[in-house]
């Protein structure tokens, strides 16, 4: 499975489109999440139409995000929304070099342990 996660500053650009499908395309991604901070509603329901895509939403952000551990390799994430609804999100780099994912491991099993919430 391919999930694209990507904060994109510029979606509402001519070219925007074109592009998302071509990266879609090229990477055959089953789920893509676009990120947009500087679009309203009405921008985005018309940027949302403009791609296209099947089985596609817009949702306007009223999540609370708290950043619980962040460094080289991960950044760890608490996510509240209005109703008190809590889950976590862990996005991870794992380092090509082996020796170096020794602290990430650790840093995985220890999460792992401590959260009783969806992650």
């Amino acid at each position: 499975m391919t999930i694209i996660s990507w904060n994109y500053r510029g979606a509402g650009g001519k070219t925007f489109p074109t592009l998302i499908r071509d990266i879609r395309r090229e990477y055959n991604a089953n789920f893509i999440i676009l990120l947009e901070t500087h679009v309203s509603r009405l921008r985005g329901a018309a940027i949302h139409e403009r791609i296209g895509f099947d089985n596609s939403f817009i949702l306007e952000s009223s999540w609370k995000v708290d950043v619980l551990k962040h460094n080289r390799q991960i950044v760890h994430l608490r996510l509240t929304d209005n109703n008190d609804s809590t889950w976590f999100l862990s996005t991870v780099y794992g380092n090509p070099q082996h020796s170096s994912r020794g602290s990430l491991w650790t840093t995985l099993h220890s999460l792992a342990f401590t959260i009783n919430l969806p992650w």
